[in-house]
């Protein structure tokens, strides 16, 4: 399978783009780090789990429907039209609904959540009800394969998510009201302008049919949605439980600076997700070997963040942070381990969404929801919150494992496994290596040495099976110019 120029280009931009709204938001979080304490930190993530749990599901999974519809009727402006306004106004009224019912039962909801502010419970539900809502015009422009739009819109929320936020947390002391005032007057008004820019390309019109159309594909996955997402946020409540809000912060620093392995592996997604879809759709085979050698490629550059990071963890977070958060470190390198082995599930979400298979996931979502709560508990108890940081590790690889076989079975993929095992293996040894010399070695030195053959030695299985050479260098700079 050729790459094509233009692909190679938009996944370039989407990288430029994501270098900008993850090296931001780091400077950010180094600057707000010494003026908000890990106990602040706790309280705000608590918050984001009622926030992420409520948005999730009153979006009713339309994000999925919708996105796969796009392709349905990519090629009829009015169709178009009709089922991005529909969707979107269904998903605004029930996110309107939420925010009232949030108000009126404000004190019963700060009891269940452990936060006794209410007014930053209320103001990160805004912030991620716009934010939901955002997802919906960069997905438009992610399917339109507009990548220059895509990573305009998103980096100038970072940037205005970066200068009020440091404006009121800094200059005007706010704590970490200001944090969550910066993130959600960023994504409302990047969400303006996004409606302004959409209204221009496509029919304004509603057609509850399209809206039909769309929950039809995505009922079936609500509850395997909702299961997901109390699943992965069950490790920050059972922390507040189980330990302190401080503990809960301390592993929410360390999310947010593995998040941006996610935010890496999310550009990539962007640029290949469209090309996958098309060729799915084409009825061209996914058999070949064309696509496995396609997808081992996607697969090494996909984990190469994780592996870095999951080497480096307690460099990055002795540059990054405050003696207070030192802790993190280990915790970090879990967690990239888990940001690379969940790569696969992306590419099984498009084989079952494709297949609209999606319902078939839902059992499997609910066992392993409950198995992510059964793990959290008893390591939790036991290990604090590294613990946590290895439940979410042993639950996410054996439901990845899992969709796998599933996603396979109604759409099978050749993938080269000999290449896929190396990457993979290397990313696990990685990560075990960095935690026992934490534990046996007490020379530093020697730490570093073998953190650097680790990060050498993936570097060596690119140039081994051949994603590192100088073909691929050379498209690469041939899409960079613009050729």
């Amino acid at each position: 399978m050729s790459v094509s120029v233009e692909r190679i280009k938009n996944t370039l931009i989407y990288i430029k783009q994501t270098v900008i709204t993850t090296s931001i938001p780091f400077l950010v979080l180094l600057v707000v780090a010494r003026y908000v304490t890990p106990e602040d930190f706790g309280s705000y993530a608590l918050s984001q789990v009622y926030a992420i749990v409520l948005t999730g599901l009153f979006s009713f999974g339309l994000h999925i429907g919708y996105e796969r519809n796009y392709f349905k009727y990519s090629g009829d402006v009015n169709s178009l039209g009709a089922l991005h306004n529909s969707v979107l106004v269904f998903v605004t009224l029930s996110y309107s609904l939420v925010a009232v019912l949030s108000l009126v039962f404000i004190e019963q909801v700060s009891d269940l959540v452990g936060v006794q502010r209410y007014d930053l419970l209320f103001v990160v539900l805004l912030g991620q009800a716009f934010n939901r809502l955002a997802q919906f015009y960069l997905i438009y422009y992610k399917n339109s394969e507009n990548a220059r739009r895509y990573s305009f819109h998103m980096i100038a929320a970072t940037i205005i998510n970066a200068v009020i936020s440091i404006l009121l947390v800094v200059m005007f002391d706010m704590g970490v009201m200001g944090v969550a005032l910066g993130y959600a007057l960023s994504w409302f008004l990047v969400m303006c302008f996004m409606f302004v820019g959409v209204l221009n390309e496509i029919a304004l019109r509603l057609d509850w049919k399209f809206l039909k159309e769309a929950l039809i594909i995505s009922l079936p996955v609500t509850p395997r949605t909702l299961i997901v997402i109390m699943g992965a946020q069950s490790d920050k409540y059972i922390l507040g439980l189980l330990g302190t809000v401080g503990g809960v912060g301390l592993y929410n620093i360390a999310y947010r600076v593995s998040s941006v392995i996610n935010s890496y592996m999310i550009a990539l997604q962007n640029a290949y997700t469209p090309s996958l879809y098309k060729l799915m759709f084409s009825g061209e085979s996914t058999t070949g070997k064309g696509m496995g050698r396609y997808l081992t490629l996607i697969t090494y550059f996909s984990i190469l963040p994780a592996v870095m990071v999951a080497v480096f963890a307690n460099e990055i977070v002795w540059l990054l942070l405050p003696d207070t958060y030192a802790a993190a470190g280990d915790i970090l390198v879990v967690l990239a381990v888990y940001y690379g082995v969940i790569f696969f599930g992306k590419i099984s979400g498009v084989q079952l969404i494709y297949a609209k298979k999606t319902g078939l996931t839902t059992l499997l979502s609910i066992v392993f929801a409950a198995l992510n709560i059964a793990l959290n508990i008893p390591l939790i108890n036991y290990y604090g919150v590294l613990g946590a940081a290895f439940a979410t590790l042993l639950t996410g690889s054996l439901y990845t494992l899992a969709s796998y076989f599933v996603a396979q079975k109604y759409c099978h993929i050749e993938w080269e496994g000999g290449r896929i095992s190396g990457i993979v293996f290397t990313l696990l040894l990685s990560g075990l290596i960095v935690l026992l010399l934490a534990v046996f070695s007490e020379s530093y030195e020697t730490m570093l040495a073998t953190k650097t053959l680790l990060a050498l030695f993936y570097g060596y299985l690119g140039f081994r099976f051949g994603l590192l050479s100088r073909v691929n260098l050379n498209k690469l700079l041939s899409g960079l110019k613009g050729k």
